[in-house]
This record gives structure tokens, C-alpha cells and sequence, in this order.
């Protein structure tokens, strides 16, 4: 499996442990760090699992596909947890989903003939995804809480929105690899 697999899936059982926290009251006392620490953790270790990958030169499609989808579940149940502790307002469970409806649209272009192009490299989408999680983590701390937290989301939500929306006209056609870098 190599370290950075071994990290991945390090960061896995941390968002497992954050799931837990999930259908229950925001715990309190210093417990009340405890949902906030462990996505921390699990933010932090995805720029290290990539890192050591890398460094030891041992990166896999394996490696790969368990970095997206940890990054995925978490940012699922991180911004479930927000939701549910009252951080961010109940819209805002649309990001969470939103690789899982990006990667169901793609299936459903399949599924329809259509194709599916390749997503092209920019720059902006690893920028956008890092505030994101980072925004996402900090929320579960409970030293911040609304209105600056919705405000500051509604801010992260359109950057995503808008990345998002960008990549899905290119894998569907709609935007060329040249006119990609304009968004």
C-alpha cells in the first residue's frame, strides 16, 4: 500500500470518528473540540499523504481514488456536522454532495450516450477545494458562530458553486480546455 496510502487511510478512521459525532448534540466542555480537531487532523493529512507519496515516489490509481473519495466523505460529514450544530445554514449541505452529484451527472452522461470528457488541470479548483476544507474545519471549532459564519459560507459557496460549475462544462463539452482557464 505504500505510507501515503497508509495516511489515507489513516485519515479514513479519522473521519469515521467524526461521523460518529453525526444525530448527536454538539458535545460540551473541551469535547466540544473533539469534531473540529479530528477534521483538522484529516485536512492536514490529505497535503501529507500526497507529500509522502510523492517523496517516496510511490503514487498509485489506488492512492489516488482513496485520496478523492476521503476527501469527499469528509467534506459530507464535516459540513453535515456544521449543518446540524447550527454553523452554516441547511443550503450549505449542497457542497457536501456536491462531488456526489458531480460524479452522478457524469454516470448519467454515460448512461445517456453522451460524452465524458476529461477533467483539464487548473489551478484554481486544488486553491478553491484547500479554503473550502479549511473554512469547513474551522466552523466546527467553537470559538466561531453565526452570522460570521454564514456570511463567510455564503462566500466559500459561491467560489465552490462557480468551480464546480466550471468543471462540469468541460467534462460535458460545453468548454473548451483553452476557454477552462477563464473561470
Amino acid at each position: 500500500l505504500g505510507a501515503g496510502n497508509m495516511l489515507t487511510i489513516l485519515r479514513g478512521l479519522l473521519i469515521g470518528l467524526l461521523a460518529g459525532f453525526l444525530l448527536s448534540a454538539w458535545p460540551s466542555g473541551w469535547q466540544a473540540y473533539l469534531p473540529g480537531g479530528l477534521y483538522t487532523l484529516a485536512a492536514l493529512g490529505d497535503s501529507l499523504d500526497g507529500y509522502v507519496s510523492r517523496k517516496t515516489d510511490y503514487t498509485t490509481e489506488l492512492g489516488t481514488r482513496l485520496d478523492m473519495e476521503a476527501d469527499a466523505l469528509g467534506m459530507l460529514i464535516a459540513t453535515a456536522l456544521a449543518v446540524q450544530y447550527q454553523q452554516l445554514p441547511v443550503w450549505y449541505l449542497c457542497l457536501g454532495f456536491a462531488h456526489y452529484f458531480f460524479v452522478l451527472g457524469q454516470w448519467w452522461r454515460t448512461q445517456q450516450g453522451k460524452p465524458v470528457y476529461s477533467l483539464p488541470p487548473h489551478a484554481s479548483r486544488r486553491v478553491i477545494g484547500g479554503c473550502q476544507v479549511g473554512f469547513v474545519s474551522a466552523v466546527l471549532w467553537p470559538v466561531f458562530s453565526p452570522p460570521m459564519t454564514t456570511l463567510v459560507g455564503l462566500l466559500f459557496g459561491i467560489l465552490t458553486l462557480l468551480s464546480f460549475t466550471r468543471d462540469w462544462l468541460a467534462v460535458s463539452g460545453r468548454l473548451g480546455p483553452a476557454s477552462s482557464d477563464t473561470l
